[in-house]
């Protein structure tokens, strides 16, 4: 028997819990980020697909606004615009009739460097986190706790303190930018495949610590330039990062005026319990994950311990005064 239906069939059993359980018949968003395992992508796609419909996001947002989502409808979405999209599911979804979404941040996709997370990733890779840390001027530790404390400066700095640790230790960000869409990939995904395209703002800051007007130059820059691509203005959006830290009031009110018809955040849970549209709920697939941990994390209360930890370690570091208003 191949693993993969070995793999389904054993995820199967854990099915009745998720029809018994409330949390598992209730209506989830998807997110991905960047896919580099095609057979684990076409696994999980079977699996799910045995099991529950994905729906394009206009129709899945249209039942949630009336109230009339099914519990086996789901949305799928992806962060950041990698190119894997294009290469990999684009193709497998478009085979399977899976509509998707992916957001997509736009400064890479026109010619400048890859988002700061990558090329923070990238230096830490080969350069002591505690000397990377003093540069950036946030509190030393290990890498990703030196990428959580960065997410708490803002953009301009927090771009400047990753220039110049590239400079430091002699690392080039220029190749991480082939990891990303380019205009012809979004102009491909838009007219021709069953994507659509989101907003995820122009730089990936993390928008609660920008002024309003820097805000409103993230979002409307990010806007105008995927509808040159594409010839239509996004209507939908996902929050950098995510985390009730990472947006605010100011946030959400901006995305209203520029006739943003939703906004996804990171928060874990059924979409149905989200509290407005600019709060949509999603819960993350990591690449690897199996079709039964998948079951399991939407029939059952699921903690984080990394994201709790790097929550605490983040108010932790954040003061009052640095937050936008």
């Amino acid at each position: 028997m191949p693993a993969s239906t070995s793999a389904r069939r054993t995820a199967d059993r854990w099915l009745p819990l998720r029809r018994l359980s409330p949390r598992g018949r209730a209506p989830y968003v998807l997110i991905l980020h960047d896919v580099a395992d095609v057979q684990w992508f076409r696994d999980f796609l079977d699996g799910v697909g045995r099991h529950a419909r994905f729906l394009d996001v206009e129709s899945f947002m249209a039942h949630w606004h009336a109230g009339t989502l099914q519990g086996d409808e789901l949305l799928l979405t992806f962060d950041d615009g990698y190119r894997s999209i294009i290469d990999l599911v684009e193709p497998e979804c478009a085979a399977r009739g899976i509509p998707y979404v992916t957001f997509v941040i736009s400064d890479v996709l026109t010619g400048g460097l890859a988002p700061w997370p990558h090329r923070l990733e990238n230096v830490l890779e080969s350069a002591p986190a505690d000397e990377v840390a003093a540069l950036l001027q946030v509190p030393a530790g290990t890498a990703s706790q030196v990428l959580w404390h960065a997410k708490e400066l803002s953009i301009e700095p927090l771009l400047a303190g990753i220039t110049a640790a590239e400079a430091r230790f002699g690392v080039d960000p220029e190749p991480l930018s082939s990891a990303y869409l380019t205009e012809s990939d979004v102009a491909h995904i838009h007219h021709k495949g069953i994507g659509t395209i989101g907003l995820h703002t122009h730089r990936h800051p993390t928008m609660s610590l920008c002024s309003r007007a820097e805000q409103h130059a993230e979002i409307e820059t990010n806007a105008s330039i995927l509808e040159r691509i594409t010839g239509t203005r996004p209507r939908w959006f996902a929050y950098p990062n995510g985390t009730p830290l990472d947006y605010s009031d100011t946030t959400r009110e901006l995305l209203e005026e520029l006739d943003v018809a939703g906004a996804f955040t990171t928060n874990a849970g059924p979409v149905t319990a989200s509290p407005g549209r600019m709060h949509l709920n999603r819960i993350a697939v990591n690449p690897g994950d199996s079709y039964t941990k998948f079951v399991m994390r939407t029939s059952l209360p699921w903690f984080s311990v990394g994201m709790w930890r790097q929550h605490r370690a983040r108010v932790k570091s954040r003061s009052p005064y640095r937050s936008a208003q």
